[in-house]
């Protein structure tokens, strides 16, 4: 069920967009089972529980982000999220 915050304004139903975006996400497999290191970078800080770029890099190409949108990371982190940015080529 998408939250009612997502949905659009006077409609019971999530708009076709919304709709779109919440099954793409829905057919993720989020445990990433069988990810693989993806470059050199991520052994720069190791650390058991740190956020795996797939995360951020899977979010940021299912959801819509207009032109010229800068995506804030306020907790950077070791910057995971802000290097897939880059690799995009989305502001940050």
């Amino acid at each position: 069920m998408v939250p009612q915050h997502n949905r659009v304004r006077g409609t019971q139903e999530p708009g076709p967009v919304v709709a779109d975006i919440a099954a793409a996400l829905n057919a993720v497999d989020w445990s990433f089972a069988g990810r693989k290191r993806l470059s050199e970078l991520e052994a720069i800080h190791p650390y058991p529980a740190k956020f795996i770029p797939d995360i951020p890099g899977t979010l940021l190409d299912i959801l819509p982000i207009p032109p010229d949108t800068a995506v804030l990371d306020p907790f950077v982190g070791s910057g995971t999220t802000l290097v897939e940015c880059q690799r995009r080529g989305i502001l940050t």
